[in-house]
């Protein structure tokens, strides 16, 4: 009602298997355990989430708020990658997308920020 623009962003994809110590090789007696593969089925992700992303999609609907779908910029065709293509993990923990991921990719969310002459400083 305030002519205020109101973006919902639905969660990045997740899963316990995303915890970085998790996702990268450990040391045992001097061998090195299996590295979990470092991605996830992006089918998997979508039917675990359904019920809550039809949901918040709805309410956002009503409200006339925008939708913004990690999904669609994370993932590929089938898997959500939890590394890069060089072996950097981009999750904190199993939940969370690292800052330095974050500043260099997560380039979908600057069409909810508006444009300021004067940078953000804390």
């Amino acid at each position: 009602a305030t002519g205020k623009r109101v973006f919902i962003v639905l969660s990045n994809p997740t899963l316990a298997a995303r915890d970085p110590g998790k996702t990268l090789p450990r040391r045992l007696a001097g061998f090195v355990t299996p590295v979990v593969a470092p991605s996830i089925s992006k089918k998997d992700f979508i039917e675990r989430t359904r019920a809550m992303t039809l949901k918040v999609r709805g309410a956002a609907e009503s409200a006339g708020a925008t939708v913004i779908d990690p999904v669609e910029f994370l993932c590929g065709p089938a898997i959500c990658p939890t590394i890069t293509p060089d072996g950097i993990p981009i999750f904190r923990d199993a939940h969370h997308l690292r800052a330095g991921f974050v500043r260099k990719h997560i380039l979908f969310l600057d069409q909810a920020i508006p444009q300021t002459e004067k940078p953000f400083r804390h």
